[in-house]
């Protein structure tokens, strides 16, 4: 009876450790990190994700492609759109592309299927708009955007679209600059923030073809750079990076998110000192919003009620140039590609507040600028 109540003993824990383990396994989740070290053989990293215990595993570089601004995952045809610079190993030329990569969802490994040249300069941003079989590219320098067809694993250019005019800020409004190109979702309607000319240029796809159709003026020398809409579709969030603001717009009768509801400062009162603003989300539950800032090194957290914004907390910690950072898809954590610190930082966030608390869970990785969930 004695060696047959041990085994049973032995047989439980075998199930607790096998569901345990099978649990730990359902909860991983593949993360991609672009970075700008400018070294081909490590400008794009992955690694795994748990859920469960918010930790990292060490990151695996892949990819081959040097400056890897930024990208956009396909988790549905398992590709990834990044742009970055290639280097020709003959003679050390480099070309700026946008380039599509096969993710292997177990391992994580990328192949690359296609590259075309951006057809500008300084590529910044980029988005795969599925209904339209299109890659649309923001480029800083040139002050353009970009659009491609993307056919049978094919980028063809389809045109590009010059920006214009410029800000009172003569060091970094000289001229256009084009920060970022987003789609609204379940809409053919785009919108491309532009920090050189302080306005939001407005897009829609007409026959699959993007058409300027309006602009939208923003606070002189404010600076827009990234975009978010709130997951109702109701309000749309930019961080605007010289005067470290975050605007809030909701639809005018022609449905375009050109009424202001809201601007918010990101830095104390008394702050005195360089800073600029970089990343901007909105919580998967739409309840709250979040920014970074470089040099005031931090997330700001505000409560989002019907647009209008409210400040909840500044958060500091582990924050070192966070130009990027992503919330996972529950809700419980974000992630912040810290550049000037080599990591990854988690952070742990309170659903019901809003409020961030430092896992001391940091995975060292050089010069990380971009991550996100595949």
């Amino acid at each position: 009876m004695a060696i047959a109540k041990k085994l049973l003993q032995i047989f439980l824990v075998a199930l607790i450790l096998i569901s345990c383990q099978s649990k730990s396994t359902n909860n991983r989740k593949l993360i991609y990190i672009g970075t700008n070290n400018n070294d081909p053989s490590k400008g794009i990293a992955y690694t795994f994700f748990n859920e469960a215990t918010g930790e990292l595993s060490q990151p695996i570089y892949t990819g081959n492609l040097a400056g890897a601004n930024f990208f956009d995952p396909d988790n549905i045809n398992n590709r990834l759109f990044f742009v970055g610079t290639i280097i020709n190993p003959k003679d050390s030329s480099e070309t700026q592309s946008v380039v599509t990569f096969n993710v292997d969802k177990e391992s994580g490994t990328l192949k690359q299927i296609a590259n075309e040249f951006v057809h500008g300069a300084g590529p910044c941003f980029v988005e795969y708009n599925r209904e339209n079989n299109k890659i649309l590219v923001a480029n800083y320098s040139s002050g353009n955007t970009s659009s491609f067809d993307y056919i049978d694993d094919k980028i063809t250019i389809d045109r590009t679209q010059q920006h214009y005019e410029h800000g009172p800020d003569q060091d970094r409004q000289e001229a256009p600059h084009a920060h970022s190109i987003r789609t609204e979702p379940n809409s053919n309607i785009v919108y491309s923030a532009d920090l050189g000319a302080d306005k939001i240029m407005v897009y829609q796809f007409v026959n699959s073809e993007l058409q300027k159709i309006d602009s939208i003026t923003c606070f002189p020398g404010a600076g827009p750079r990234h975009i978010d809409f709130s997951p109702k579709g109701d309000i749309m969030a930019v961080v605007n990076e010289l005067n470290c603001t975050v605007t809030t717009y909701k639809k005018d009768s022609l449905g375009i998110f050109s009424e202001e509801i809201k601007t918010r400062p990101m830095l104390p009162e008394n702050f005195e000192g360089f800073a600029k603003a970089a990343d901007i989300h909105f919580s998967p539950d739409g309840n709250f919003l979040y920014a970074s800032n470089r040099g005031f090194h931090s997330i700001v957290v505000y409560k989002v009620n019907d647009g209008n914004i409210e400040l909840v907390q500044t958060f500091t910690e582990s924050i070192n140039w966070p130009r990027n950072f992503t919330i996972s898809n529950d809700g419980d954590f974000i992630l912040v590609a810290n550049r000037d610190a080599n990591n990854i930082s988690v952070l742990k966030r309170d659903q019901q507040t809003g409020k961030l608390t430092f896992l001391n869970n940091n995975t060292n990785i050089e010069s990380p600028v971009c991550v996100r969930f595949f």
